[in-house]
């Protein structure tokens, strides 16, 4: 009798999780020096004037009856101030799902001017997406490190480092 209840119990914790449908979220973030390259490893430092490749896929979205999918997603990326370095980007995903995507997950791709003029300091690139048919957003923040120009403030308007 004990051994039938355990078994009852598992199949109940299947069912209940096989029938829970899935936490909308942001997948496989990251940063690529080329791109659809492999991730920059982690320490990986970027320099002035570089173009970053940015990539993740999403999971977890609502499918309409019709098996359409709707996503709308902002992209932005700031300096150690918070400053953005890039004008903020939104991009939406509309498409229609066949048969054969059952395990499909939309994959969203920017790139990332790094200034000529940066400063050092860690960047981040920011994504937040929103699940339309489903009224859930899912945010990501990935973070790189830039060796920059070392720029020290001043009150007054001066020239540094004048040189022929």
């Amino acid at each position: 009798m004990r051994a039938a209840s355990g078994v009852f119990a598992c199949a109940l914790a299947f069912l209940l999780q096989a029938a829970a449908p899935k936490q909308f979220k942001i997948i496989e973030a990251g940063i690529h020096q080329s791109e659809d390259g492999a991730l920059a490893p982690a320490g990986t430092t970027f320099v002035p004037g570089e173009v970053l490749f940015f990539s993740c896929r999403v999971d977890g979205y609502q499918v309409s009856p019709a098996k359409k999918v709707a996503i709308q997603y902002e992209f932005s990326a700031v300096d150690p101030a918070g400053v953005l370095v890039i004008e903020p980007v939104t991009g939406h995903i509309d498409a229609e799902l066949a048969p054969q995507d059952k395990e499909w997950k939309p994959k969203i791709r920017q790139t990332v001017l790094v200034p000529p003029l940066a400063q050092s300091g860690i960047y981040k690139v920011k994504l937040s997406a929103k699940d339309e048919l489903g009224g859930t957003v899912a945010t990501a923040e990935t973070a790189f490190e830039v060796h920059g120009h070392a720029v020290e403030p001043s009150e007054a308007l001066v020239v540094r480092n004048f040189r022929f």
